[in-house]
């Protein structure tokens, strides 16, 4: 790529992001700018009227994230609202010239709805676009449409700067592929040994480590993760009068029910049923106890560390990643605080090739970050999900230092749990249900896996899966867990209570909708409307989730009806009647299903997996429009776009 030599106008770039996948694509280009020698700062949207003040920037380059359904991520909803001022001027931003590229997930239905509405709202105030938006979709990876666009994207801001092209990098060529450096096998992710290509320079790291020569054992996770986390038992139902326990162990599913420890503590008053709370876990054991062998990290592993900026650093505006702490150990560090299981980003790759001692091996890590390489990447390093784990194994000689890897690696998520209960009648008290997920061996782990934070509460809850019920609740062991509430916008129950609910979901996806009937208990049932539960699982004996729970809210008619379906029975076992899937019931309901949509104005609500069925309740519901109201399939389509924004079909689907 070649350089931009000019003195420029200031470009602002400005980003929203929910997981910091925006936030690192906005500092790669930033870090660019700076090589191009492009005046440029880096602002995060929540930072507005802190730090810049958008009414006074006039070149712009916003990348920007969506999450839940369709909404900007939260540090960039402020910065939204107020353009959406109705006594904003339609000239507003007349003086902006802006970039703009949205991430998002065809998964969902409002793809890319974050970076659409900022664009349509730039627009709207008079700012003009000095290069095509970009919407990169995570169902097929970003990359395939982030690096074409960045690429192109510095010829777009020569345009507009009017600068003229000074002399070619040369040092940006990519290495050729040669016979000796075969590819990634796809079949069983990374093959173990890859090679190739091309550095963009990276210098020595702008951060420095100080260790403290004292221990520091690793104890509960959860002490070590955050303070603003609140910490819960784990334990079994309080009363005794059901005959299930609380937990119930199957090969794919169990619920949990948690209480806070802290007398003190509760949620938020605003913490509603149908919200949910985020689980804070650690990397797999196993997989930490890997990385520290791979590393050569055993002999520091309970040593704890502080990180500085070099005061001789170069880089611009360095930075401590903020999900470090001041002070933890390395194994800390890597087990609650680092995504070990992340993709690994180019830059990430640029980093770990300068510290392979194999030519071939280094060869291949510069060509799959490489311009020329992003196929490569794409296909079989983001489409097989190979982790930064993999990537240690696959190249053997490659040893970067601890230092390096806190710089790269992004911080370990939490993952969201829509509550089972109703915490306005207990705030003390949380239900969550799981899927177990099971992944396949990986090369840095020969055998079979589980999902990161399930796999995690079912082997620190195991001692209350027997099916011998007869423990002593008194002496069972608990466990602490860290969590956090989290606000679900648009998937809760409407202020009018008079309403008639169509509830949908499969799996866990079930969840909500029994905190919302626990709620509707507690009012008077003369007065509650009609609702209707359309549930899917795969089996009728194994992953039934809240069976009891739903046959009790049907007999106090809190629940009007219940309608389930089974996909994975036989045929044989069955009534003659049976539905394979939830669709395959509102179908069997489609009269009574567009009499309360069209007739009582009923709100549906879905809750589950966005790939499979999600789209399928969607298209559903387009064709049983189409029949009822004798319409075409867009028209119907259109109906149902038109009952999102009025908030009468809502949806919590994740991928």
């Amino acid at each position: 790529m070649s350089n931009l030599c000019s003195n420029s106008q200031t470009i602002y770039i400005l980003y929203g992001s929910q997981t910091g996948q925006a936030q690192y694509i906005a500092e790669d280009i930033y870090q660019e700018c700076l090589d191009h020698q492009i005046d440029s700062l880096l602002f995060c949207l929540d930072q507005h009227e802190q730090k810049f003040n958008i009414s006074q920037v006039s070149k712009a380059i916003f990348i920007i994230s969506t999450t839940g359904d369709g909404d900007p991520p939260d540090n960039a909803a402020k910065f939204v609202r107020k353009l959406k001022r109705k006594s904003l001027p339609r000239n507003y931003l007349s003086h902006l010239t802006y970039a703009l590229l949205g991430l998002g997930d065809t998964n969902y239905n409002n793809f890319c709805n974050g970076g659409k509405t900022l664009n349509d709202l730039l627009t709207k105030l008079g700012a003009k676009s000095f290069y095509p938006s970009g919407y990169a979709d995570d169902a097929v990876g970003l990359e395939i449409i982030v690096e074409p666009w960045k690429d192109k994207l510095w010829t777009a801001i020569q345009k507009m700067l009017e600068l003229q092209t000074c002399n070619m990098d040369n040092t940006n060529k990519v290495a050729s592929t040669t016979d000796d450096a075969p590819i990634v096998n796809t079949k069983n992710q990374l093959a173990s040994n890859q090679r190739l290509n091309k550095s963009s320079g990276i210098v020595d790291s702008d951060l420095k480590n100080t260790m403290v020569d004292h221990d520091n054992v690793l104890n509960e996770p959860v002490n070590q993760v955050s303070e603003i986390i609140k910490e819960m038992k784990v334990s079994k139902e309080t009363s005794r009068s059901n005959t299930e326990a609380n937990l119930i162990a199957s090969r794919e599913v169990f619920e949990l029910e948690s209480k806070l420890i802290d007398c003190d503590s509760s949620f938020p008053d605003d913490f509603a049923p149908g919200d949910s709370i985020n689980v804070y876990c650690p990397n797999n054991e196993e997989e930490v106890n890997w990385i520290i062998s791979r590393l050569d990290l055993s002999e520091i592993q309970n040593k704890t560390f502080s990180l500085q900026i070099k005061s001789e650093t170069k880089k611009r505006l360095p930075k401590i990643p903020s999900h470090i702490p001041k002070k933890c150990t390395v194994k800390e560090a890597i087990a609650f605080h680092c995504d070990i299981r992340s993709i690994p980003k180019k830059a990430t790759l640029r980093m770990l090739a300068n510290y392979t001692d194999n030519l071939n091996e280094r060869k291949r890590l510069f060509q799959l970050c490489s311009r020329e390489g992003g196929n490569d990447y794409t296909n079989l390093v983001c489409k097989n999900s190979i982790s930064f784990l993999d990537i240690l194994a696959a190249f053997p000689s490659c040893r970067p230092p601890f230092i390096r890897i806190l710089e790269q690696l992004p911080q370990l998520q939490p993952r969201a749990y829509s509550i089972a209960n109703s915490p306005i009648e207990d705030k003390k008290t949380i239900k969550i249900a799981l899927t177990i997920v099971q992944l396949p061996p990986s090369i840095a782990v020969k055998k079979s896996r589980k999902g990161l934070c399930s796999g995690w509460l079912q082997s620190i809850t195991k001692h209350m899966h027997s099916p011998d019920l007869s423990h002593d609740y008194g002496i069972m062991p608990l466990k602490k867990i860290g969590i956090s509430s989290r606000k679900i916008q648009n998937f809760n129950l409407p202020e009018d209570k008079s309403l008639p609910l169509i509830m949908i979901g499969a799996g866990t996806g079930i969840s909500p909708y029994i905190g919302w009937l626990e709620n509707k208990e507690s009012l008077d049932t003369d007065s509650c409307s009609t609702s209707l539960l359309f549930y899917g699982c795969r089996h009728k004996d194994r992953d039934y989730l809240y069976r009891d729970f739903i046959n009790t809210y049907l007999e106090r008619k809190v629940l009007t009806q219940h309608f389930v379906a089974f996909s994975r029975e036989l045929y044989e076992d069955l009534q003659d009647n049976f539905a394979r899937y939830v669709q395959d019931c509102l179908w069997q309901q489609s009269d009574k299903v567009m009499h309360l949509l069209f007739e009582k104005s009923a709100v549906i609500y879905v809750c589950g997996d966005a790939q499979g069925m999600a789209k399928d309740v969607m298209n559903t519901f387009i064709d049983l429009i189409e029949r009822y109201k004798g319409i075409s399939k867009d028209e119907a389509y259109k109906m149902i776009l038109a009952m999102m924004k009025e908030k009468r079909y809502r949806q919590d689907i994740w991928v």
